[in-house]
């Protein structure tokens, strides 16, 4: 689910602050009722990238805010994140692999397995959405935004500077994450995974940034950011491979059925000739990238 944030290029920094951390936390709140629903993985899946697009937003305004303005926040927003990690990760490999009509009887006993799993892990989610912490942080981030709270610790120099126009610090912040994207990726083809991992990472990064402060440039970022999404998405897959063997350590463990240990090997053996095979695109994304024209410019 996208959001246009309609920043406009006569708002001050603290208001485009303002605008896109609440739009992203009345988008957390609108799904917590939906994560309750194990039949409806949307509300986990939006949860995740409400929270990990305002920390973002938080490291963004770091030239800003010091650490000690947005930690108690930052804290809250990663361990909410990570208890919802497990949940989305079962969504993803339930609908991925055991959504066809007939399925073998070991294909059957493996989706009773998993839905077992992801039974618990919805059940941590409700236990994260009713727990007192969480609760706290809600109360916390909505007075902090109502209040302006981020000026309370801060000097007359981050408080001027939160006047100034946002156009020059947005382009400054796309200009650093675009360049050390570049950077890292100077020799994509020779990456080991855990750079890749790495890339993945500054590319979600770059991706948030584009979409906070894509109506400040019209229609021109749209190209920039189709560019930058089919990068992401192939470095996704990659990722994919790592997070399907974590899972079934998770899934077969003390599990002795060797039916059920070979369609696991199948399984990840699958994910990796579709990494070889997405691994020839990823150079072939990379270029396109790295030569589309910069918006800002």
């Amino acid at each position: 689910m996208s959001i246009e944030y309609n920043i406009n290029a006569q708002q001050t920094i603290e208001e485009a602050f303002e605008t896109i951390l609440h739009a992203n936390f009345l988008l957390l709140k609108k799904f917590e009722p939906m994560a309750l629903n194990i039949e409806n993985n949307e509300g986990v899946h939006q949860m995740r990238v409400s929270l990990r697009k305002m920390r973002s937003l938080l490291s963004i305004f770091k030239p800003i805010f010091s650490k000690k303005v947005t930690c108690f926040l930052s804290k809250d927003m990663q361990y909410a994140g990570l208890e919802l990690t497990k949940a989305r990760d079962l969504d993803v490999y339930i609908e991925e692999h055991f959504q066809k009509k007939e399925l073998t009887d070991t294909e059957k006993v493996m989706y009773k397995i998993a839905k077992k799993y992801q039974k618990e892990e919805y059940k941590k989610v409700a236990r994260l959405i009713k727990s007192k912490r969480f609760k706290k942080f809600h109360k916390s981030i909505a007075h902090w935004i109502s209040s302006k709270g981020w000026k309370d610790d801060i000097n007359t120099e981050e408080r001027e500077r939160l006047q100034e126009n946002i156009l020059p610090f947005a382009i400054e912040v796309i200009e650093l994450y675009q360049k050390r994207l570049i950077s890292l990726g100077t020799d994509i083809e020779n990456l080991d995974d855990k750079s890749l991992h790495k890339l993945r990472i500054l590319c979600k990064k770059l991706r948030y940034s584009t979409d906070f402060f894509a109506t400040l440039f019209d229609t021109k970022m749209s190209l920039f950011t189709d560019k930058l999404k089919k990068l992401q998405d192939v470095l996704g897959v990659l990722h994919d491979q790592s997070v399907i063997k974590e899972l079934h350590k998770t899934l077969l463990k003390g599990k002795k059925n060797k039916k059920l240990h070979k369609f696991a090997q199948k399984l990840e053996m699958k994910q990796k000739e579709k990494s070889i095979e997405i691994k020839k695109l990823l150079k072939m994304e990379w270029e396109a990238f790295i030569q589309i024209k910069q918006p800002w410019l």
